[in-house]
Parts: C-alpha cells; structure tokens; sequence
C-alpha cells in the first residue's frame, strides 16, 4: 500500500514538472505600444521555436496614447499599474519625458524598481549619423516606427532581452529577427527626388528621415522642408514659423502640405493653403501588424501619386 502511494505521488509530481514547463508564460509591459509591436513583429518570426520551447511572451501596453507621444498625459491610474509592473520595458527618454521624472522618483524611494525596467535606446553611431547632417533631434528620432534603421536597431536590442528572459525559464531561446532598412530608405529617397515641391510638414516627426535619405544629395538640390511644429513637449506653431510659412509661400506657386492626421492644423495654416497646393495625409499612429513600415510604406505611395498627377 505504502508502495503504491509512492508511485501515485511520484507520478503527480512528474505530471505536474510537465505541466509546468509546457505552459511557461513570460509577462512583459511596454511603456508604448510600439515597443509591443516590435516584439509581436520578433514572436511572428519565431513561431516554430517558441511552440517548440513551449515559452509564450503575454504583452501588455501600461499606456495607451494616441497622437503624439510627447503631448501625452497619463492618467493616475496607469501611473500606479506601472509603478507595480516587475518587468517592463521603455523606449529612449525623449519618448515618454512625461515619464522619467515618474520614474527617478519612485526609484529614490524604491532602488529595487531598477531591475525591473529595461530599456531600448539609440544607438550612438545612429545619433552621430544624424549628427553629421544636423538632425540630432532625439525627440523626432524617438518616433523610431517611423525610422527604418533604428526600428531595426531597437528590434536586435530586445531580440537579445528575450532570449535573456528565457534564462529564467532554464530554457535558453535563440530567436532571431530579419530586419532591413536599406531597401524602404532607397524608395523613400527616389520618391522625393521626383517630387521636387518644397515640404510643409505639421510636426518635425518625418524632418530627419527625410534629411537623411537625401544625405549624398548636395545641399542645394535637396527638397526645401519646413516643419510647422516640433516634437518638444506641448510645442506650439510660433509666429517665427508662421512667417517662414508665409515667405515659403512667396516663393513657390506649388507646396507640398504633409498633414498628420494625429494633429490639428491651426486655422493660420489652414486658410492660407492654396488650391494648387497638394495636400498628403499621414497617419504617424496608424500602424500595422506585423508590418513594420507601414507607415512609411504609406508615405511613400501618397508621395509617388502625387508625383504622378504633375
């Protein structure tokens, strides 16, 4: 009897070892649901290996922003979800700045907070690319879905934070990630030299990838671009701007407005727009699901048909 009770507890305790290795879940938080989508764009791609370690990452976006990122404010709520959170991940500081003092705070009264945060950044020799041709801006960078090289940056930084989780589990991941800037960065570039109308754009988000593509292009032949408004937090259109707008204007018989669908156009703009002007709206926001430069791609194609119509 006492045998058979033996065996009948030794097989609960293998059955219930199985049952806990075949259903291991990782819970990760991301300040900005970009970060997640990165991650779903990596778990897509690894499907087969995940199955076979039987590992699942469980996702949860801590604050769910529309518009642009900088203007955001949290609500109390998310503040103390987040503040609870044991294994988050954040974007560059530039992304969240409503955030960091939040963050510098709690870790004063809670120095244990710091584990539990992980970090995607830029990469230095990114930021010294945009150094050289003057667009050092970590708060337009910090829109990094919009930017195929430090999207692809940001993704090999948090490849490596999963397969590091997966310690955790004694079940070492080797998951990989292909990821390419240069063949969009290329389509971007031959879609503006065509365009040859100067810019306006509502917010600075786009300035430095389209500074960047054209980089080998000499100055004087590159597009005139004007940003409206920057990615500083609660930035306003200034009377500076708007007069720059206006000699723009003077100029050129023909602008080419790029209109974020995130953002209110000030009727001081608006009324001023001409009906030989051509008009692109882009949804910064508006991404999509294991497609990484969607946005871009978008972008892209509302470019070439207006190259089209000319």
């Amino acid at each position: 009897m006492k045998f058979l009770t033996l065996i009948i507890g030794l097989t609960f305790l293998i059955t219930l070892s199985i049952r806990l290795y075949a259903n291991t879940t990782i819970q990760i938080q991301c300040a900005h649901q970009e970060i997640c989508g990165i991650i779903q764009n990596i778990i897509e791609q690894n499907k087969k290996e995940l199955t076979h370690s039987q590992i699942k990452f469980e996702l949860q976006t801590l604050f769910h922003i529309s518009g642009d990122p900088h203007d955001y404010e949290p609500s109390m709520n998310e503040i103390k979800i987040f503040l609870k959170s044991q294994n988050i991940i954040l974007g560059p500081a530039a992304l969240h700045p409503w955030l960091e003092n939040k963050i510098k705070n709690h870790l004063i009264q809670n120095k244990n907070f710091q584990k539990y945060l992980f970090r995607v950044d830029f990469l230095e020799s990114t930021l010294n690319d945009f150094a050289k041709i003057g667009q050092k801006n970590k708060e337009a960078l910090a829109h990094f879905w919009i930017y195929p090289m430090i999207y692809c940056d940001f993704a090999q930084q948090l490849l490596k934070h999963l397969n590091l989780l997966s310690e955790i589990t004694k079940r070492n991941l080797t998951l990989g990630y292909t990821c390419s800037s240069k063949q969009i960065e290329q389509e971007l570039k031959i879609a503006l030299k065509n365009t040859q109308l100067p810019m306006v754009l509502t917010h600075d988000a786009l300035l430095p990838l389209i500074k960047y593509v054209q980089r080998d292009i000499p100055t004087e032949q590159q597009l005139v671009v004007l940003n409206l408004k920057s990615s500083h937090h609660h930035d306003e259109i200034d009377a500076r701007k708007i007069k720059q707008f206006e000699n723009l204007q003077k100029k050129n018989k023909n602008i080419l407005f790029i209109i974020e669908k995130e953002m209110i156009l000030p009727s001081s703009i608006k009324s001023k727009i001409r009906p030989t002007d051509k008009i692109i709206e882009i949804g910064v926001e508006e991404t999509k699901k294991y497609q990484p430069f969607f946005v871009l791609e978008q972008f892209i194609t509302e470019i070439n048909s207006v190259n089209r119509e000319k």
